[in-house]
């Protein structure tokens, strides 16, 4: 998908792009999607993301899932975008569990209040 894509649905509230063997999103594909609630990217070969993909999007967005890629690792520049999200899904992925990803670690562990 290219820069822009999305730029005319600004009303758009849930957004599923699943099982299209996608790897590679430019980044500010989703630019204007102010209104975006829902961010489904499952079962694609991604193998990495950076915040730069998710420029754009509104701070509406609550749910992004991504399970069932090929992620292997996560830039720490999403540490801001994921830590507005209420439900992230990365389960069925390939990371590579390492001390760089220990900003995740710590970003999804629930603390009791």
């Amino acid at each position: 998908l290219l820069a822009d894509t999305f730029s005319g649905f600004t009303s758009l509230r849930q957004l599923t792009i699943q099982f299209t063997g996608l790897s590679q999103i430019e980044p500010g594909a989703f630019s204007g999607l102010t209104q975006l609630e829902a961010l489904q990217l499952c079962e694609n070969n991604f193998q990495w993301l950076s915040a730069d993909l998710f420029a754009g999007i509104g701070s509406s967005l609550n749910t992004l899932e991504l399970a069932g890629n090929q992620l292997q690792y996560l830039r720490e520049d999403l540490s801001t975008f994921f830590s507005g999200i209420q439900q992230i899904d990365l389960q069925r992925n390939m990371f590579n569990c390492d001390c760089h990803l220990q900003w995740l670690a710590e970003l999804l562990t629930v603390s009791p209040t």
